[in-house]
């Protein structure tokens, strides 16, 4: 029997590069094309991104107005959403914060990215405790009105 004589090749051989002109030459790779839906074009969110917002009112004189959580896509869960009032006795919205190193700063741990995803998210809040806002306040006027003095 005669004995095989092994030969390495190079993984790809251009054109006219192999011993022998009819010799095998490996595909090449092409890169894959471009997806026809970037996964984040511009960063903007979906038009269907409408979150599902529920808060709990908060009693008290603090600048704390409420806590709760939010919904996005109906995939995502964001608790420790909070209202707060700002000095301007204004409204703010502040998502949820942790703790970050050994001294006492926060950072927070989930946030829109963009603008418009921003005044979406803040939006709802807002219009959420604008609602429970207006609905506590009709009951307590109802109330006052039963209490005979």
């Amino acid at each position: 029997m005669e004995k095989l004589e092994k030969k390495r090749l190079p993984l790809a051989l251009a054109p006219g590069e192999g011993e022998e002109p009819n010799e095998t030459v490996a595909p090449s790779i092409e890169p894959h094309p471009e997806p026809e839906l970037e996964l984040f074009p511009h960063r903007t969110p979906a038009p269907n991104m409408k979150p599902q917002v529920t808060l709990e009112l908060l009693t008290g004189s603090g600048r704390k107005k409420a806590i709760g959580s939010a919904t996005v896509y109906n995939a995502i869960a964001i608790h420790g959403i909070t209202v707060v009032e700002g000095k301007a006795q204004t409204l703010q919205v502040r998502m949820p914060r942790a703790p970050r190193g050994a001294q006492t700063r926060h950072s927070d741990i989930a946030y829109p990215i963009n603008k418009t995803a921003r005044q979406t998210l803040y939006g709802a809040v807002l219009q959420e405790y604008e609602r429970l806002y207006a609905a506590a306040e009709a009951e307590r006027q109802k109330t006052k009105l039963q209490i005979p003095d």
